[in-house]
């Protein structure tokens, strides 16, 4: 007996030394590396940018910091699902970048903006300062509150009630609740002479509704709306429209670049519905399709089995680029596969009306997509950021009136555009 268990203790010994070469061979999974090369928009490298490889609002899954040649690289074991690519260094705005996760090497080339240094007079700062407070947050802002933050409309709901209708409004609704007008009441509903609509205490059923919504430049005016996203329209909320509140519920939060409300007394954007509207402008790499939530852009082509999706992205495992068109809010939209035509690179220069001094740092918006460059010392940018055909353009900067002009772009559009801004009056 005694050698038969000696026999099968041996025999089981062998067996458990024989699997260990075995699993040692198991092929292991490969990491994703992340290679950064981060440079400004003369071309020059970026030393001490801070980059980060962020899943969902704030987990930071990897970091580093660039060198003297402007690159980084990171590494992250068994990558799976969307990541975002996020640039930080003082002076310059934040760059963000969303892909999808794959094993290998992954190739991302940032150009990063300068922030504007010039300072406003006292009087235009302190308003516009208030006004920002209440109408505008940027991903940085809600990265911050990454913890409470299940979709967009927690954004208004719990960091920026007056984007629901304004200062003056009462957010909250309610009968007895009124503004100036019976349109002020709820800007972003349809116009109530009853006011703000209280929150109803059952759900409502689905059905197609108005919004003044706009995504990425693009006016969202009707979509389907469902019981359970409708179900969180009450309190502060309540003085939105059903089809508002939908749009918010399908845009996740860390999908988000920055949200602006427009109240009815700004006309600067120009365009119908652009009064006392929200403007969404979600990061590089997402998309939003009206009845669906947001979701991060897959790519048109590539290998089989390769899903990199980010503008810039080379998936370089075996040399063959993935690169697709993008937009956002401070680099313009370029294919490195393709070169632009010269007359893409149309100029526009910006000066003084009183001095014809150079105006460094003004702001110049494509009002269609939200997209925009500010001028460089010499007052000048390139327009290969906006699409062939017509665009409108809208010219910011503190203690100056904007101005608002459309241009175009194409094989006969070429001629350099000078145009002329005039100081505020309280400002000269």
């Amino acid at each position: 007996m005694r050698g038969f268990l000696g026999s099968c203790s041996r025999g089981l010994l062998g067996i458990a030394m024989a699997a260990e070469p075995a699993l040692s061979q198991a092929p292991a999974r490969r990491p994703m590396v992340a290679d950064v090369r981060v440079l400004d928009t003369a071309g020059a490298s970026v030393e001490g940018a801070d980059v980060a490889v962020v899943r969902g609002l704030g987990d930071r899954r990897a970091s580093g910091t660039t060198d003297a040649r402007g690159r980084a690289s990171l590494s992250i074991d068994d990558a799976q699902g969307d990541y975002q690519l996020v640039v930080r260094k003082i002076g310059y705005n934040r760059s963000d970048q969303f892909f999808r996760g794959v094993p290998g090497r992954l190739s991302f080339d940032i150009v990063m903006h300068r922030s504007a240094q010039s300072l406003a007079p006292v009087r235009v700062t302190a308003r516009e300062d208030l006004k920002r407070k209440s109408y505008f947050i940027d991903a940085d802002e809600i990265a911050k509150h990454a913890d409470e933050l299940i979709d967009a409309s927690d954004i208004l709901r719990k960091l920026k009630p007056d984007m629901v209708c304004g200062r003056s409004c009462n957010p909250w609704g309610g009968v007895a609740t009124r503004a100036r007008s019976s349109a002020r009441a709820c800007p972003i509903s349809t116009p109530n002479p009853g006011g703000c609509p209280r929150a109803s205490s059952s759900p409502p059923s689905g059905g197609m509704s108005r919004t003044n919504a706009w995504v990425n430049g693009r006016r969202i005016l009707m979509i389907d709306t469902d019981p359970v996203c409708q179900a969180g329209k009450r309190g502060a909320l309540s003085g939105l429209s059903a089809g508002a509140m939908q749009v918010l519920c399908e845009i996740l939060p860390e999908h988000i670049e920055q949200i602006q409300y427009v109240d009815e007394f700004d006309n600067s954007i120009g365009k119908v519905g652009s009064n006392s509207a929200l403007f969404i402008v979600l990061k590089n790499g997402v998309v939003y399709e009206p009845g669906k939530v947001s979701y991060v852009r897959q790519p048109s082509r590539g290998l089989p089995g390769i899903q990199a999706s980010v503008p810039g992205i080379q998936t370089t495992s075996s040399g063959t680029p993935d690169v697709l068109p993008h937009r956002d809010s401070t680099t313009a939209p370029h294919d490195s596969t393709a070169p632009l035509p010269a007359y893409r690179y149309r100029l526009l220069g910006v000066y003084d009306q009183d001095t014809g001094d150079v105006i460094e740092g003004a702001r110049v918006v494509d009002v269609n997509t939200g997209s925009y460059v500010n001028t460089s010392p010499t007052g000048t940018v390139s327009l290969m950021f906006l699409p062939e055909g017509e665009s409108l353009l809208r010219i910011a900067k503190p203690g100056y009136e904007d101005l608002n002009l459309t241009v175009d772009i194409g094989p006969t559009a070429t001629t350099p555009l000078t145009l002329l801004m005039k100081k505020k009056p309280e400002d000269q």
